[in-house]
């Protein structure tokens, strides 16, 4: 029995739901509730009826190709597993935000350290201030 589709639904798309419904295929059960969602949820209408799309000649191939194309990969990308992934981008933000606040220390550091040579006294290492004695002496 073929399902009934909201008249706003592409004619590829209702093609290719009924594939990817088909368990004798054996598409995932994760795949067919996804596909199921995109074609009978009415929050998807707005997508389905976007004006972009009705610059696509409805008799090309390319057209019955980039729906069923599109609905492949949305039911495969929605019931993939992004945890691992998730996790991982968590990490990284983690690393990333403890990054930070050693690069702002090290910032205010360096920040103490030149306001403390700029606030200390002159001072001149030995060697100097005995080579200028040695000078002050020679000129008198």
């Amino acid at each position: 029995m073929k399902p009934l589709f909201h008249p706003w639904i592409p004619v590829p798309v209702q093609e290719s739901f009924e594939r990817i419904i088909d368990e004798t295929l054996g598409y995932p059960q994760a795949e067919r509730e996804c596909a199921t969602r995109l074609v009978s949820s009415e929050t998807m209408e707005r997508f389905y009826r976007h004006p972009w799309f009705s610059r696509w000649n409805v008799s090309s191939d390319a057209y019955s190709t980039s729906w069923k194309i599109w609905l492949n990969q949305a039911t495969v990308a929605a019931a993939a597993d992004h945890s691992a992934r998730r996790h991982a981008l968590d990490e990284q933000r983690e690393r990333i935000s403890r990054l930070s606040a050693v690069l702002e220390e090290a910032g205010n550091l360096l920040a103490e350290i030149e306001h403390a040579e700029a606030a200390a006294p002159i001072s001149l290492p030995s060697e100097f201030s005995s080579a200028f004695a040695l000078m002050v002496s020679m000129s008198t």
